[in-house]
């Protein structure tokens, strides 16, 4: 399933592992990131496709200094920022009304792993 399929409509979009994309995040309570934002895909393809659900990190344009906050590495990137992996959550991506940007690159996405692992 490529890409040109899902931007032109023909193909419901399901994210897949290391996607960048923007999401409704509109419900959030307390400190969690809130208004549609840019998040990481953390969950498999299968599991997505399999469920509707994603497992995300929100990502912010504010640089935090706590350990848990990963600045992505690549600057060519579109989407700039942290990946905020202290707030994964699970979203609904079709009723939060995903929408693909881009991959994460390597580098960033070797450190979120590293980090999340710890976590569970």
């Amino acid at each position: 399933m490529g890409r040109r399929s899902v931007e032109q409509g023909t193909l419901p979009y399901i994210p897949n592992q290391m996607d960048i994309m923007y999401v409704d995040l509109t419900g959030a309570v307390g400190k969690e990131i809130h208004k549609r934002r840019p998040v990481l895909v953390l969950s498999q393809t299968s599991f997505n496709s399999a469920t509707g659900f994603c497992v995300v990190c929100p990502i912010s344009h504010r640089s935090r200094e706590y350990p848990s906050v990963l600045p992505i590495q690549d600057k060519s990137k579109i989407i700039q920022g942290a990946v905020l992996t202290h707030q994964i959550k699970s979203v609904d991506y079709q009723a939060r009304e995903a929408r693909y940007v881009e991959k994460v690159d390597p580098l960033t996405w070797i450190q979120v792993v590293d980090i999340t692992k710890d976590i569970f």
